[in-house]
């Protein structure tokens, strides 16, 4: 698809701009101006419900764009204050920045009416990353026509190139009570991506270059030992994260004893029955810049969740033209056992000892939005003789608006903790095709039962498998319905590499989004699965339904039932079970949000009175905002299968982005007198 025409984009050296949702300073009479949207969801085409006015403009410092919002419903508008990547029940205006114009990576800046953020990074294949945070500001406010927000991106917080003479821009907006999503320019579903269908502007091309140095020095105090492996001496422990950018094209990053703990915390989950290691989030911001460079094809080849407590970290970022290359090493105080299924490191191999990991991953674009690239993985348990090598190259090519391919092959050199040495080799191929009618996939991959991936997840070997899915858009013309997804297939099958059947599953569905802002989904099927040398069968039907329907309240559940696996080495057989999960969210006026989520699994056989199993767990948090800066909460979290309950108040100041002071305390056991108090403070420093 061919890129729209390049524009100027205007620009001056340097501006002194107010960002407080006016556009009332003198350059913004001469911004460039965007007021035609077009609706792409929830079916593509029709009159927009609001009128959106973007001025856009640049100084050598970032980018400035300012939104005016015309809602003939004016107090209708949604939005609340809220933390960080939390806005989506709320109407939002944002952008992707393309800074190389090449369309292989963009940033994502989104606003609610409130000033309320959100960022994340999309690079072609992959879903937007909203692990990425960044510093940047905008601010917003409500008015009698609805409401307007100013954003500022420096340019600092983006890669760019050092003559940044082309660079891509989509707009998007939502107006979240009917569910609309707007963009400028056309977003075509006839298109598969979203970098490709950007507008171009003539950047401000040579920007001043300087060194840029920023110190992020931390502080946390504790009466208890703290999470997560930190070192620290009578409850306290410093810590340090420096970023550097000696050249426009080169970064550094690195951090000695960081606190990735006491602010943000995983929710329980339900760990019984489970065939494999939970998957977790990565939250970690160390972690979580440029985290988009070293994904890796199809297979999570890099899962930093299993650097479980680093004690120190580095990073260094390369990008030059068409070429990047990103690499990561980190100690490890306390590194896991293996994830993946057959032999493997257990706790008992790695004992006490720490770990060394590093990671280099290099990607050279090829054509639009595609690339070929390769990657290097290491990770040794020290003071053992355990060591794990990956290395492997993939590429992802467009072959046309709706078809794309991706290819990787990677090998693995494996010590175990006795001394054997073992070998293994994954492959993967697949192809997508995306349309406003259909969207298709087919997927074939190898993995040997010696390949290991110590630095990321790849639980299951011994596998060779195809999968295929097909889904059929309708878009009917009444008021009820916007769009209708009938899934007939979406199926998996998979052999042992000695040819013995593994697994396979067929899973149909059909979904429709309503006028209402609810989005229902209805679905079930079969699987099986060789396991232990028995063939189980598993059979189930659930059923979806998710939305905002008003501006105080979302929700999403889910529950079913049926037959499924219970992984008992003595007896492994196909049991009854019962699921349900399901979170809510009420908005007691801008400031005060009430949420909850629960999850709940019922294992039980016929013969027997009582449930093999009952697990449920859950969370409560009341969460309350004085100013856009000062806010406090408080979460109760349960787990009835293990029997624990945890209890944290957390009170928060956040002046600008990157600076922070948290106070908090709380009881990882109820019943136990000792409650935990803890603070942390965290500066940035410029140069």
């Amino acid at each position: 698809m061919p890129a729209l025409a390049i524009a100027d984009l205007p620009h001056s050296p340097a501006i002194e701009i107010s960002v407080d949702s006016r556009a009332d300073e003198e350059f913004w009479d001469s911004a460039f101006e965007i007021s035609e949207f077009t609706r792409y969801r929830p079916a593509y085409g029709g009159e927009p419900t609001t009128q959106r006015l973007a001025k856009l403009f640049s100084d050598n410092k970032g980018l400035y764009v300012h939104w005016t919002i015309t809602d003939p419903e004016p107090d209708l508008v949604r939005g609340r204050h809220q933390r960080r990547d939390n806005i989506w029940r709320d109407d939002t205006v944002g952008l992707y920045l393309d800074t190389n114009g090449d369309a292989q990576r963009g940033y994502l800046f989104m606003c609610n009416p409130l000033g309320a953020q959100a960022d994340a990074v999309l690079v072609p294949g992959r879903d937007d990353s909203f692990s990425w945070d960044e510093r940047w500001t905008c601010d917003g406010r409500l008015t009698d026509e609805g409401f307007e927000v100013e954003m500022m991106i420096p340019w600092s917080v983006v890669r760019h190139p050092v003559e940044m003479d082309t660079i891509g821009i989509s707009l998007l907006s939502s107006t979240a009570r009917v569910g609309e999503r707007v963009s400028w320019p056309v977003r075509s579903p006839d298109v598969s991506g979203i970098l490709i269908q950007q507008a171009l502007f003539r950047g401000p091309s040579n920007l001043e270059s300087s060194a840029d140095y920023t110190f992020i020095p931390d502080l946390v105090m504790s009466n208890e030992e703290l999470d997560g492996g930190r070192i620290s001496i009578n409850g306290i422990s410093p810590g340090l994260t420096i970023t550097a950018t000696p050249t426009d094209s080169f970064s550094l990053l690195a951090t000695i004893n960081p606190d990735f703990s006491t602010v943000e915390s995983d929710e329980f989950q339900i760990e019984a029955n489970q065939r494999y290691a939970l998957y977790l989030e990565e939250k970690r911001p160390f972690f979580t810049e440029g985290i988009e460079w070293l994904e890796f094809g199809a297979e999570d080849l890099v899962y930093t969740r299993s650097m479980v407590a680093p004690l120190s970290g580095f990073r260094a970022d390369f990008e030059q033209g068409d070429m990047r290359i990103s690499s990561l090493t980190v100690v490890d105080r306390a590194p896991g056992e293996s994830v993946a299924e057959g032999q493997g490191w257990t706790v008992d191999d790695i004992g006490e000892s720490m770990a060394s990991s590093s990671i280099v991953r290099g990607r050279r674009s090829v054509g639009t939005d595609g690339y070929t690239g390769g990657i290097i993985s290491h990770k040794s348990i020290l003071d053992t003789r355990m060591t794990n090598l990956v290395a492997g190259v993939d590429t992802r090519l467009r072959m046309s608006d709706q078809a794309s391919f991706t290819g990787s092959l990677v090998t693995s050199r494996t010590n175990m903790s006795d001394g054997e040495l073992i070998t293994g080799q994954a492959g993967f191929i697949g192809t997508d095709w995306e349309s406003a009618n259909y969207d298709m996939y087919l997927n074939l991959l190898a993995v040997t039962p010696e390949f290991r991936s110590e630095n990321g997840y790849v639980p299951e070997t011994d596998i060779i498998g195809a999968s295929g899915g097909l889904i059929r858009n309708f878009y009917p013309e009444n008021e009820l319905f916007h769009r209708v997804e009938l899934s007939p297939v979406d199926a998996f099958v998979g052999w042992h590499t000695d040819g013995r059947l593994r697994n396979a599953s067929f899973e149909p569905s059909i979904s429709t989004k309503l006028s209402t802002n609810i989005y229902l989904r209805v679905g079930g099927g079969y699987s099986g699965e060789l396991y232990e040398g028995e063939w189980l069968n598993n059979r189930d039907v659930w059923a979806f339904v998710g939305g905002a329907p008003s501006r105080y309240l979302s929700l999403h559940v889910k529950g079913g039932g049926g037959t499924t696996t219970l992984y008992d080495e003595v007896s492994p057989r196909s049991v009854q079970q019962l699921f349900s999960e399901g979170k809510c969210s009420l908005a007691l006026g801008r400031h005060t949000t009430i949420s909850g989520s629960l999850s709940m699994q019922r294992l039980e056989e016929k013969e027997l009175e009582d449930p093999i199993d009952l697990s449920r767990v859950s969370r409560l948090q009341v969460q309350y905002f004085l100013s856009k800066q000062l806010w406090a909460r408080v979460s109760y979290d349960i787990s009835a299968s293990d029997e624990t309950e945890a209890i944290q108040g957390l009170f928060a100041w956040e002046p600008t982005p990157g600076r922070a002071l948290y106070f908090g305390t709380g009881n990882p056991a109820l019943g136990v007198e000792e409650w935990q108090l803890f603070a942390k403070a965290s500066w940035v420093f410029d140069r």
